[in-house]
């Protein structure tokens, strides 16, 4: 027989877990309504949800009354659940939005800029790669012929005749 103090612990703890999947389902929510799937995303959307939620609710069920299920489960979860709807929910979905409007800004951000970027680094590689082969060239040369010495011919403009 549990006692009244561990039985009140866990409703507390279930109106705990009513309201985290409240948030879950704020978040969820929010995230199909940036990615806006067709009919079969959300159906897999759904049963995600869902099975992530059993798995939460599940876990707090068995940490907390050893997964026992009385009906004080029911009535916490769902009173958690409503009580987060009703009162903290807005807010929650605000911040979400926020941060999903923010992460798509971001997003959009870098691919509008990346391909600039991609450019001017590669013309600085080019750049770069143009210079390496020529010096390669001169001391490749330098190395073929010992004892010339290194002048213009680094540059790739010929050799100077000595006379």
């Amino acid at each position: 027989m549990e006692t009244l103090n561990s039985q009140i612990t866990a409703f507390l703890a279930t109106i705990i877990v009513g309201v985290m999947i409240g948030i879950f389902f704020d978040f969820y929510r929010v995230f199909r309504g940036f990615i806006q799937p067709n009919a079969l995303g959300t159906v897999f959307g759904d049963l995600a949800f869902w099975a992530i939620a059993t798995a939460i609710a599940f876990g707090a069920l068995l940490s907390t009354t050893w997964g026992e299920v009385r009906f004080y489960v029911f009535i916490g979860s769902a009173m958690g659940f409503f009580l987060y709807r009703v009162t903290v929910s807005p807010g929650v979905i605000g911040l979400f939005l926020a941060i999903f409007r923010g992460v798509r800004a971001g997003s959009e951000f870098v691919t509008a800029t990346m391909p600039r970027a991609m450019r001017q680094l590669a013309i600085r590689e080019r750049d770069i790669t143009r210079a390496l082969k020529r010096r390669l060239a001169a001391w490749r040369g330098n190395m073929a012929r010992p004892g010339r010495p290194a002048g213009p011919e680094i540059g790739g403009q010929g050799r100077s005749r000595r006379p």
